[in-house]
């Protein structure tokens, strides 16, 4: 506690140990590994261009192939970069910098229309850089 010349509580002083500010910084990785037939497929997180949600599965789309992971589209996401990635459905996340075009509710990825959810439209709205 900060006390003043009368001996009042004027404020706190909080201490963070060195190892518990590590272990809340996080470095999101580059890439990630996909099971794909018995095979680790490496694939840049550079290349997702947008997260589909179905059940308990998340698609990956990026611009060459889809690949389909058995996790759910939220916890993909908490190993991304969240100033990558936002979710602007309850099905569906994309990259930022492969946003095309913004229409109404539509994001458009290049000839790709996804919808945006009335609840993450203020999200999203954060994540662009407007002019």
């Amino acid at each position: 506690a900060i006390l003043n010349q009368e001996q009042t509580i004027t404020g706190y002083l909080l201490k963070v140990n060195e190892r518990e500010a590590e272990k809340t910084k996080y470095d999101y990785p580059a890439s990630i590994f996909i099971r794909v037939k018995g095979q680790l497929l490496k694939i840049s997180v550079s290349e997702i261009n947008w997260l589909e949600a179905l059940d308990n599965y998340t698609t990956i789309h990026t611009t060459a192939k889809r690949y389909t992971v058995k996790l759910f589209l939220k916890d993909v996401l908490l190993q991304l970069s969240p100033d990558m990635f936002v979710r602007i459905h309850r099905s569906f996340a994309v990259a930022v910098n492969q946003i095309t075009s913004i229409e109404d509710d539509t994001i458009y990825i290049g000839s790709h229309a996804l919808p945006v959810g009335r609840q993450y439209k203020s999200e999203l709205m954060k994540q662009i850089t407007l002019f």
